[in-house]
């Protein structure tokens, strides 16, 4: 059973107040098309996203680009994970430095096929 709850009682969960869910054995939770955090407060989580799988555990945390492709969270282990979920009005500043690092390298690379 999934469990979801404002952070901020005063605050619907539909806002961008960061909400906070328990997964447990079995639950996956499907992410809004979203920039957002997501921090893990206690388990292992296992994501699913457009830039990969990977493994989070206890006071990690991800900045996550709204990707057109689905990106699900499931608890990894016997334990439940015990997460917060923050939607972002734009991207983490790192989404987009990365974004200028790949850009830079596109143009080295056509500059560098010309010579």
């Amino acid at each position: 059973m999934t469990t979801t709850f404002s952070l901020d009682q005063t605050t619907p969960a539909s806002s961008m107040a960061p909400q906070r869910h328990v997964l447990h054995k079995g639950d996956v939770l499907r992410l809004p098309f979203a920039h957002q955090t997501l921090h893990i407060l206690s388990g292992y989580a296992w994501v699913t996203a457009g830039q990969g799988d990977w493994v989070i555990g206890t006071g990690e945390t991800r900045f996550l680009v709204a990707s057109p492709s689905l990106t699900l969270v499931s608890s990894l282990g016997e334990s439940p994970v015990i997460l917060d979920l923050a939607v972002n009005e734009i991207p983490h500043p790192s989404g987009w430095q990365k974004l200028g690092q790949r850009i830079r390298s596109w143009i080295d690379s056509l500059v560098s096929s010309q010579l």
